[in-house]
């Protein structure tokens, strides 16, 4: 059994699993010991478990899966029928896999609570109002989870910026997930261009897939990621 090796245990017998079932049993959905246990789990598993457990199963209909693309916010619930249900819960695997096992369980919950209204057609004074504090409370006092209104992950996030540029004359970095360079219709460029004027060039890049030998740059202050540099980047504005 996976589960047994990752604990250590030499012998898996059947008698030895029964006893991990009830050790496992008797565990809060956010105990520590699941990091070891199950690491990565199956979302959809969870999603099962938990809507069976705390929302009387209505979210049966419900389809939930992960994003690759989703990398500014760590979950997203949306009310659109298209996907083969009233609404689609989506997480994102970028953000999520940096971080706790736990973090993955109450993103879901959050998530799964937002559906639970919909579905319900319970109205709310806002997308966090009284009715979502009243299930987030009602959640966290069942599990022992802290479910909560906003998620931060910051550092994360700030991880998935993997392109950067840089102004030459006053050293201004800017970071990007994707490879677009910053341009006028960028909100502080006007302010830039008035007060310093300098020329926005890029400096970092993520690894290409299959490199066998990347080159690695110092980067910013304090940065320790190593990425490919760029010989020499374009100008980000026409003059």
């Amino acid at each position: 059994m996976e589960a047994c090796d990752r604990l250590g245990v030499q012998d898996c017998t059947d008698e030895s699993t029964d006893d991990f079932s009830d050790f496992t049993e008797n565990l809060s959905i956010v105990d520590e010991a699941w990091e070891t246990i199950d690491p990565n789990p199956d979302i959809q598993e969870l999603f099962t478990e938990y809507n069976d457990a705390f929302f009387q199963g209505k979210l049966a209909d419900v389809p939930v899966e992960w994003s690759n693309r989703l990398k500014t916010m760590a979950g997203v619930c949306k009310k659109q029928k298209q996907f083969g249900g009233p609404c689609r819960i989506r997480l994102s695997r970028p953000i999520l896999e940096q971080m706790p096992r736990r973090t993955t369980v109450e993103c879901l919950l959050h998530e799964m609570i937002h559906a639970y209204l919909y579905v319900s057609e319970i109205q709310d004074t806002s997308a966090h109002g009284e009715e979502f504090v009243k299930e987030m409370e009602r959640i966290n006092y069942l599990t022992g989870a802290n479910v909560t209104i906003y998620l931060d992950f910051y550092e994360e996030e700030d991880a998935l910026k993997t392109h950067w540029w840089q102004c030459d004359r006053c050293l201004l970095y800017r970071k990007k997930m994707v490879n677009r360079a910053p341009s006028m219709t960028s909100k502080w460029w006007a302010l830039h261009e008035q007060v310093c004027g300098g020329e926005i060039h890029k400096v970092m890049e993520p690894p290409r897939q299959g490199t066998k030998r990347p080159r690695t740059d110092a980067g910013a202050p304090g940065d320790t990621a190593a990425r490919t540099p760029v010989k020499k980047a374009r100008k980000a504005h026409a003059k």
